[in-house]
């Protein structure tokens, strides 16, 4: 007879010990998170609409695990803006296309498809910066918009200018969550990458933690259904065990064929069932199609003493 996952960890209380908590949850794995992502994109093109033009669209890319020294390393000497959230009490970064400025001032001024030229070989005006970081603070209200359903968080850029400093996000080896996207633009694709540092990334699934709204309930029981499903489909060893007596070396030494041993009888005919080396199951021996079987009787608790003799 098959049972739900539900009715097996209901039926096996011994299976919740395995259960991992939620808190354990990686941002990049976190559905508010993701659903925040999906909610940016779909209007990021209209946040910078007013700089590069109508008509522009975001598109999610991915999101990925890295270091800060990784992320930050792979992309010095792009244009970024470091940006500070007092709700999270962390700061994480924008990273820009190399060619981001000239992108974003062609588009401004309908000059058609940009150059591309890297911005290490052309030193932006002041006014061209100044632009560029205009376009990316409206990026930023538009990403503090993405997470107001579920929590309210806020993003104010402190800084805009190329990367130089790979510890600008605090310690070089700590894990950071790159969100990639690009926004298609008359000037051609804007791409940009959002850093989020384990601290930020921390802050946002503690906020999410203490929400308690509908949406965050609903991702983390999905959440956690979907784990429970994973572990009671989990293929496991099932050791029966009839009996368990102490044996000296030199009585184990004389065993030979037709050697007959006693059982103790203390387990009065019970089998016990062993899985990871811990018994769960109390069963009876039976038949079933002229071959041996077990009827399952009882499930042992946590800490029960085993029905079983141990010599």
């Amino acid at each position: 007879m098959s049972q739900t996952g539900g009715e097996a960890m209901a039926l096996a209380p011994w299976l919740k010990d395995g259960t991992a908590q939620s808190r354990g949850l990686s941002v990049e794995k976190s559905s508010p998170f993701l659903a925040a992502m999906e909610r940016f994109v779909e209007t990021a093109g209209e946040a910078v609409a007013e700089i590069v033009g109508s008509g522009a669209a975001a598109t999610l890319e991915s999101v990925e695990s890295a270091s800060v020294f990784e992320l930050l390393g792979a992309h010095t000497g792009h244009p970024a803006a470091v940006v500070y959230s007092t709700a999270l009490d962390a700061r994480l970064a924008a990273i820009l296309d190399p060619a981001a400025i000239d992108l974003i001032v062609n588009a401004a001024f309908g000059g058609g498809a940009a150059t591309r030229t890297p911005s290490s070989e052309r030193r932006p005006t002041a006014f061209e910066l100044r632009l560029a970081g205009e376009a990316v603070k409206r990026l930023l209200e538009d990403l503090s918009r993405a997470f107001a359903p579920v929590v309210e968080i806020d993003f104010e850029m402190e800084s805009f200018s190329a990367i130089a400093d790979t510890s600008l996000l605090g310690p070089r080896d700590s894990p950071a969550t790159a969100v990639n996207l690009s926004i298609r633009t008359a000037a051609g694709p804007l791409n940009a990458i959002l850093v989020f540092p384990a601290a930020a990334s921390t802050a946002i699934l503690d906020k999410f933690a203490g929400d308690g709204s509908g949406e965050d309930a609903a991702s983390e029981t999905i959440w956690s259904r979907g784990l429970q499903r994973e572990v009671v489909q989990a293929r496991m060893t099932v050791t029966a065990i009839l009996d368990e007596f102490a044996l000296t070396l030199g009585e184990i030494a004389a065993f030979e064929p037709g050697l007959l041993l006693p059982l103790s009888g203390e387990g009065e005919g019970r089998i016990r069932l062993d899985c990871a080396e811990r018994g769960v199951l109390v069963c009876k021996l039976g038949e079933r199609f002229g071959r041996y079987a077990l009827e399952v009787q009882d499930f042992i608790a946590a800490g029960e003493t085993a029905p079983v003799a141990t010599g």
